[in-house]
C-alpha cells in the first residue's frame, strides 16, 4: 500500500491547505484525479483530489481540511498508509494550441501546478482571498506571473492575448472567465469540482447540466471546454443591497447550521447564500421535550433558538465560513431591543459576514411575550435601534403570524430596512390524544414546509408590491419551479429550508433547477421574470 511521504500545511493554519506527497509510481495527466481514502467504513465515501504533481517516485495532492474526511487526510504522518485509486477523469488537452495562460483561484490553483510543468512556460494567474499560496512555487514555472489578493484576478487577464486558457477556481470565477472569452479567439478549458461518490460515471451524483446535455464530471470531465459545453445561457446571479449572490439560491437558517454538516456533502461555493443558525447575544439552551413532529405536508418545530451565542460565533463558525465561496447573512434574534443591538453590533462588525438578517419573530420578553413582528410599533423600534449599529445590508426576517404583514413590511422599510425576507414558520399546533395534552412544551410550534408554500407565496407577492426594497421568499420550496413562483412574484432571492431534511442536496438541486426551467424558456436574466406576476 502507498505510504505518505510527507503532508504539510502550506498555508495560514485558518485556511487548512495541505499539500500531500506520497510514494509510488502513478501515472496522471495534468487535470485528472485521483479517490484518497485513509479510513476503513467511515467516511462511507472516498475523497476525489485533483493531482498537483508527478515525479519520479511520487505523486502529490493539495487540498484543504473541510470536514471529517479531508481531517484524516491532514492527521496523517510520514510512513502512514494511504489507498489511491486512478488516475480517473479527462483533463487539460496535453498539447494545447498557441500561447497558454493559466488562471487559479483559491484551492483551484492545485491542478494548475502540473499544467505549469508540463507546458512550456505558460503565463499563470493567480489569485487569492487574503494571501498568497506557493507563489515562487508556481512563478518558477511561468513566462508571466500575475497574482492578486482579493478582487478578481480575471481584471488582470486579456483574453484576447491567448489562444488557450486554462481555469480552476471558484464555480463564479470560471463562469465569468467563460463569459468574458465568448466571441474571441481563446479556448477556455474549465476545471470542474463537484461532489463525487464513486468517481467512475456509475452513480450520477456529479451529474451537471451543459450545453451539450447533462454530465457526469467525474468521467466527461473534469475539465470541459467551456465553448462547447459549460452552461452560459443564463445570469442566475443578482445584485441585491450591494451584495453579488452567484445565483438566488440561499439556505435558510435553522435548516443548515452554520454549513459544516453540509460541506461534508457538497461545494458550498455552489450556492447563492448560507442564513446562519439563528444567534443570541448569548448562549441559549432551546426548549424542552419534544421539538418536532411531521405533518401530512411539512413540519412544525419548537428547537427554541438554541445556540451558542454570537461572540462564539465568531470565534469558532466565523472563520470556516469566510473560507466558503458564498454570501453569509448571520440570522440575529433576542428577547429585548437591548440583546438585539448589542450582538447585531458585534456580528455586522465580524469579517465574513456580508448581510444580517434580523429574526423579529422572537418573543419581546418586556412586553408579555408578543413577537417584536407581530406589531408596527414593536417591529418599528427594534429594528430602528439596530440600523443605528448596523454597518452592513440589514434584511428583516417578517413572521407570517402579523395582523398586517404588507404594513409590518413597510414599518421595517420606514425604520431602515434593506431587505425583508418571509415568511418565518406559522403558528401551530399538535395534539397528543392519548396523553390529552399538546406535542410541545409551549403549546404551539412552528409549521414550515410545502404545506405553507400557496400562503408563503400570496404573502411575498403581496408584500413586494407593498415596499420598494428587495424581499426574499421563502415557505415550502423544494424545486426549481417553486423558485421561478416566488421570483415571478416578487422575490430577488430565495431560501430553502425544510427542504433541507427532505433532501441533504435540495438547495443545490433547486440552483440546478433554476438554470433549466430558465435555459428551457429561453430566459437570459432572472430580471426577466422577477415581479412579473
Amino acid at each position: 500500500m502507498p505510504e505518505v511521504i510527507s503532508n504539510e500545511l502550506v498555508s495560514a493554519p485558518e485556511d487548512k491547505m495541505y499539500l500531500m506527497q506520497v510514494k509510488g509510481d502513478f501515472p496522471a495527466r495534468m487535470g485528472q484525479f485521483y479517490m484518497l481514502r485513509a479510513w476503513d467504513s467511515y467516511p462511507t465515501l472516498s475523497r476525489p483530489i485533483s493531482v498537483h504533481d508527478v515525479g519520479e517516485g511520487y505523486i502529490s495532492f493539495m487540498y484543504r481540511q473541510i470536514g471529517e474526511g479531508t481531517e484524516i487526510l491532514a492527521s496523517l504522518k510520514p510512513g502512514d498508509e494511504i489507498t489511491l485509486n486512478g488516475p480517473y477523469g479527462n483533463g487539460f488537452p496535453e498539447k494545447p494550441e498557441g500561447k497558454v495562460a493559466l488562471v487559479g483561484g483559491g484551492m483551484g490553483i492545485a491542478p494548475l501546478y502540473l499544467a505549469a510543468k508540463s507546458l512550456p512556460k505558460p503565463d499563470i494567474y493567480l489569485g487569492f482571498r487574503e494571501r498568497i499560496i506557493l507563489g515562487d512555487k508556481y512563478q518558477a514555472e511561468a513566462d508571466k506571473f500575475v497574482t492578486r489578493i482579493g478582487g478578481t484576478i480575471l481584471d488582470d487577464l486579456d483574453v484576447n492575448a491567448y489562444d488557450t486558457i486554462f481555469v480552476c477556481g471558484p464555480l463564479g470565477m470560471e463562469k465569468a472567465l467563460a463569459e468574458k472569452a465568448e466571441g474571441s479567439k481563446a479556448k477556455v478549458y474549465l476545471s470542474l469540482e463537484k461532489h463525487m461518490a464513486c468517481g467512475m460515471g456509475a452513480c450520477l451524483v456529479c451529474t451537471c447540466f451543459t450545453k451539450g446535455g447533462n454530465k457526469k464530471v467525474c468521467k466527461d470531465g473534469p475539465v470541459f471546454l467551456a465553448q462547447r459545453y459549460f452552461l452560459m445561457t443564463c445570469n442566475l446571479s443578482s445584485t441585491v443591497c450591494g451584495v453579488n449572490f452567484k445565483n438566488p439560491v440561499i439556505a435558510a437558517s435553522g435548516t443548515f447550521g452554520f454549513g459544516h454538516e453540509f460541506a461534508n456533502i457538497y461545494d458550498l461555493s455552489l450556492l447563492g447564500g448560507i442564513a446562519t443558525k439563528g444567534t443570541t447575544l448569548n448562549p441559549k439552551a432551546g426548549n424542552p421535550g419534544c421539538r418536532t413532529a411531521e405533518t401530512p405536508s411539512g413540519m412544525m418545530n419548537s428547537v427554541g433558538l438554541e445556540n451558542p451565542g454570537v461572540h462564539d460565533f465568531i470565534e469558532k463558525e466565523l472563520p470556516f465560513l469566510r473560507q466558503q465561496d458564498t454570501v453569509v447573512l448571520a440570522n440575529i434574534g433576542g428577547g429585548t431591543v437591548a440583546e438585539y443591538v448589542e450582538a447585531v453590533e458585534l456580528a455586522s462588525a465580524a469579517s465574513g459576514v456580508h448581510m444580517i438578517e434580523l429574526n423579529i419573530s422572537c418573543p419581546n420578553v418586556a412586553h408579555g411575550g408578543m413577537a417584536f413582528g407581530i406589531e408596527e410599533c414593536a417591529a418599528k423600534e427594534v429594528v430602528s435601534e439596530v440600523r443605528k449599529v448596523c454597518k452592513i445590508p440589514l434584511v428583516v426576517k417578517l413572521s407570517p403570524n402579523a395582523r398586517n404583514i404588507p404594513l409590518i413590511a413597510q414599518t421595517v422599510e420606514d425604520a431602515g430596512a434593506d431587505a425583508v425576507s418571509l415568511v418565518n414558520t406559522f403558528s401551530a399546533m399538535k395534539i397528543d390524544i392519548r396523553r390529552r395534552k399538546s406535542v410541545f412544551h409551549n403549546l404551539y410550534a412552528g409549521l414550515s414546509g410545502p404545506a405553507i408554500k400557496p400562503i408563503a407565496l400570496r404573502m411575498v407577492n403581496e408584500v413586494a408590491k407593498a415596499v420598494k426594497i428587495p424581499v426574499i421568499g421563502l415557505g415550502g420550496i423544494r424545486t426549481g419551479e417553486d423558485a421561478i413562483e416566488f421570483i415571478m412574484a416578487g422575490a430577488s432571492l430565495v431560501q430553502v429550508g425544510t427542504a433541507n431534511f427532505m433532501d441533504v442536496r435540495a438547495c443545490v438541486k433547486v440552483a440546478e433547477g433554476i438554470q433549466t426551467f430558465m435555459t428551457n424558456e429561453h430566459i437570459k436574466d432572472l430580471s426577466e421574470i422577477r415581479g412579473i406576476v
